[in-house]
């Protein structure tokens, strides 16, 4: 068994009629900081076509501007995730969110400004909620009224830095260093995510579908993983 073959071995778990994610795998890929199990699992990606078209499914620009990778799914449980704030995205606002699931996260490169928040009583923000619609193939939101926020607290995070978030919290992040990039171990789908948008936004401004060419997330994977190897 050559390396790459036990290497899968460790992230797939054999099943009678399927394949289920290893999450214990999946975290390490995070806790990792010399990066050696993310570049393992890059390699396994680019050499298998299956695997390869599987993540460019379900890939795509995210409604809050970056690029996000799902290397590797087990839907709709858990799954390892990238994240890339490249020249499209590094100036847009990102909005106010909770998630769907808890995650753990590490900057790989770069550096972000994590901003946390509470709900108060108040109308400058619209709510929608937030859900992956597997069916469709993209996200879906409806409205849930207004509310007001304030931030509750903030810090700067940089290389080898990881945080962890609970479905629930209320964040956002900016300040982000263009070519930042995080990896990421995301739970069980929970609940609905709630995003905070301004007055005028409609259900429409939240649609983004999934999917990314296969040659594109070809390149963008192997360019990533020869930027990990030479730091």
């Amino acid at each position: 068994m050559n390396n790459l073959a036990i290497y899968k071995s460790r992230f797939m778990k054999s099943k009678v009629d399927s394949q289920t994610l290893n999450w214990r795998a999946i975290e390490e890929v995070v806790e990792d900081v010399s990066n050696k199990s993310l570049v393992n699992c890059l390699d396994l990606i680019l050499s298998d076509d299956q695997l390869l078209e599987a993540a460019a499914r379900r890939s795509h620009r995210h409604q809050l501007g970056f690029l996000k990778f799902v290397l590797l799914a087990n839907d709709p449980t858990y799954c390892l995730r990238m994240h890339l704030w490249d020249d499209e995205s590094i100036n847009i606002e990102e909005d106010i969110h909770s998630h769907c699931a808890h995650f753990s996260s590490r900057i790989v490169f770069g550096a972000i400004q994590e901003n946390s928040y509470e709900l108060i009583p108040g109308d400058a923000y619209k709510c929608f909620l937030y859900s992956f619609e597997q069916s469709l193939g993209h996200c879906v939101a409806k409205e849930n009224g207004t509310t007001g926020v304030v931030r509750s607290g903030s810090r700067v995070l940089t290389k080898g830095n990881i945080y962890r978030a609970e479905s629930n919290s209320l964040h956002n992040i900016s300040q982000v260093k263009l070519g930042t990039l995080t990896v990421s171990a995301w739970g069980v789908r929970e609940r609905e995510a709630l995003v905070l948008k301004n007055r005028q936004a409609i259900p429409k401004d939240c649609l983004v579908s999934s999917g990314i060419d296969l040659e594109e997330l070809r390149s963008k994977l192997s360019k990533i993983k020869n930027r990990i190897e030479d730091i």
